[in-house]
């Protein structure tokens, strides 16, 4: 009975160090994408980047509206 405790202790041990790995990797996503998307709106709406001014040709195409 004694080692099937002990069985349990470990598998409990390891499913909580995992678990921490998972939400440390979770976050780690959460900030990348959060960088990801203040980068894009960055580039969007810089005049000097070649996005914004492909999307200027295309309103003044009419093909954004």
């Amino acid at each position: 009975m004694e080692e099937q405790r002990e069985a349990l202790r470990k598998i409990i041990k390891t499913l909580a160090v995992k678990n921490e790995e998972i939400q440390s990797f979770i976050y780690s996503l959460k900030q990348m994408l959060l960088n990801v998307e203040a980068n894009s709106a960055k580039v969007r709406y810089e005049p000097d980047s070649k996005a914004f001014g492909v999307g200027v040709a295309y309103r003044s195409l009419g093909r954004f509206e």
